[in-house]
């Protein structure tokens, strides 16, 4: 009884191999019976890792194997690092960059990417800027930079603020930076508080600060 058992267990394993060869990937109930390392990002949308290498599936297709890391960013957008290069793609087929150390994904033709130390920053096909220490983007015509420890934020073409300790822009026309460890809030170009300790702004006119060790609630 023993050994039909083992028999069977065997010729359930290759069959399952089998299937696997054909199709290309396993499903996700086969990564989870298989106790593979893995991770779900969306129905249908999972990766997981066999034998040292991983595997993306979206919707029943292979987008990308046998590579040394993958993150899935959104439909048909995901990036992945193989032989120490990092690559990104977006809608399933579009090379945005190959051969770099590092890629980010924010919307449709928006990236920044990482190289020799540096980083560059894409928008809809141009380079908004690059050589930086880092940057993020915000939303259409609005990022920041840091080079030689000076923050830079700009909207809409504009230089709003530079030469900071830090910035953080929350909505058009109003942002914080941090200058000499004091933080400063601007809102539709007027200062609404400084030389404070924190600041969090929830909207329009709504705010809250610290100074002092006491925090002080406007408008909340």
């Amino acid at each position: 009884m023993e050994n039909k058992q083992k028999t069977i267990s065997s010729l359930k394993e290759a069959l399952s191999l089998l299937e696997e060869e054909e199709k290309g990937f396993l499903t996700l109930e086969e990564v989870q019976k298989q106790a593979l390392d893995h991770y779900i990002y969306s129905e249908g949308v999972y990766q997981y890792k066999k034998d040292g290498k991983y595997t993306l599936i979206e919707k029943g297709k292979t987008l990308i194997a046998d590579v040394d890391w993958i993150w899935w960013d959104s439909e048909g957008v995901y990036r992945y690092n193989k032989n120490g290069k990092c690559i990104l793609i977006e809608k399933g087929k579009t090379l945005l960059i190959s051969d770099v150390d590092w890629a980010h994904w924010y919307s449709e033709g928006v990236y920044k990417y990482k190289n020799d130390g540096k980083w560059a920053l894409m928008e809809k096909g141009k380079t908004v800027i690059s050589d930086v220490d880092w940057a993020h983007w915000y939303s259409e015509g609005v990022y920041q930079y840091e080079k030689d420890g000076e923050w830079t934020l700009i909207e809409k073409g504009k230089t709003v603020i530079s030469d900071v300790d830090w910035a953080h822009w929350y909505s058009e026309g109003v942002y914080e930076y941090k200058k000499d460890g004091k933080y400063t809030l601007i809102e539709k170009g007027k200062t609404l508080i400084s030389d404070v300790d924190w600041i969090c702004w929830y909207s329009e006119g709504v705010y809250e600060y610290k100074k002092d060790g006491k925090t002080y609630k406007i408008n909340c």
